[in-house]
């Protein structure tokens, strides 16, 4: 997904981060995700020094996103929402036998859906579709 010098960020990396952004709670998230608070507290620490750079801002009321936390929660959730999509192709191909896929643009997701094509090939679906979309502006 996101890959630094040393590893990938992964799947259950960007589930946490999202949960922990959506309950503004690194407590309350752990409860959600059925983990301990200091395994996800000691989760997100870990990926903010790979990443070089907090995501959230401890407060006495919680936590809240920093400026670059908030360019990653974007990434973050485009991320996780394409992820969801390609895990969740067996049921759809059952449903309507053509596949539909718009992700960010990332070589992880490409390879991904092109694998996913040559393992499970379907000679009655002619209509799948793959497109990488961009989050940055034309004009830029």
């Amino acid at each position: 997904v996101l890959q630094g010098s040393r590893s990938f960020v992964n799947t259950d990396q960007l589930g946490y981060i999202l949960e922990i952004h959506r309950c503004k709670s690194i407590n309350k998230a752990a409860k959600n995700l059925f983990i301990s608070q200091p395994s996800l507290s000691n989760a997100l620490k870990s990926l903010e020094d790979e990443l070089g750079y907090l995501i959230f801002e401890r407060t006495s009321t919680g936590i809240r996103p920093t400026a670059n936390g908030e360019v990653f929660l974007r990434f973050a959730s485009r991320a996780f929402e394409a992820y969801n999509a390609v895990r969740s192709t067996p049921q759809q191909r059952f449903e309507n036998n053509n596949l539909s896929i718009t992700s960010a643009s990332s070589s992880f997701f490409s390879h991904t859906f092109f694998q996913f094509k040559r393992e499970h090939p379907s000679p009655s679906a002619n209509q799948d579709i793959f497109l990488e979309a961009t989050i940055y502006p034309t004009w830029i």
